[in-house]
């Protein structure tokens, strides 16, 4: 996996650093996840404990998918994955999840981890992506839709939350090569480009 770190600058004028997933941040990791809503981490991550969550994000990362974390001041206020389909006919697609802070909702930092995803899964060779939503995670459906993703599925009560109900899951996609091209048609001075290393 590429290392990654960039520094930006939000549309709020939040200073952001966007870097690898690391075992060291832990704690603010764990902190990060435990503050946020069940409908703002759903899919993200199926333990409550805390090192159970952390062995999760460490096999994440042994299978070969992407974590990436996004700091304000030493804080963790946001963690974007791309995860590899398993089965060997959805090889070229890569399925994204984004967990952000309430309060950087509208901020643009939703857009600045896809960005990174979206590079990363290039670099990988994967063609498509795709981002699973409960109808209620309407922050999240705006923002996507604002990066020309469409909904491309409706799939009835195919999730069932802690009590046991039965809910919907919308599923959106886009090329990879499309949305890298609007990000490179459309990008500020202010977004400084990556900072990579090998």
């Amino acid at each position: 996996m590429r290392n990654i770190f960039k520094i930006i600058t939000l549309d709020d004028l939040s200073r952001i650093e966007i870097k690898n997933y690391n075992k060291e941040d832990k704690e603010e990791i764990i902190s990060f996840l435990s503050n946020q809503g069940v409908c703002d981490r759903v899919f993200f991550w199926a333990h409550k404990d805390a090192e159970d969550v952390l062995k999760e994000f460490d096999l994440l990362i042994e299978q070969g998918n992407n974590v990436i974390v996004a700091f304000c001041r030493g804080r963790v206020v946001g963690i974007g994955i791309s995860k590899k389909f398993r089965e060997y006919h959805f090889r070229h697609i890569e399925r994204f999840y984004i967990c952000i802070d309430r309060s950087f909702w509208g901020s643009g930092l939703v857009r600045e981890l896809i960005l990174e995803l979206v590079y990363l899964s290039l670099e990988d060779g994967r063609e498509k992506v795709i981002i699973e939503l409960l109808p209620e995670m309407k922050e999240y459906r705006k923002e996507i839709e604002g990066l020309d993703f469409e909904q491309i599925a409706l799939l009835p009560e195919f999730f069932m939350d802690e009590l046991g109900g039965k809910r919907d899951i919308l599923v959106f996609a886009n090329n990879l090569g499309n949305l890298w091209k609007s990000f490179e048609e459309n990008i500020d001075l202010q977004f400084r480009p990556h900072i990579m290393e090998d």
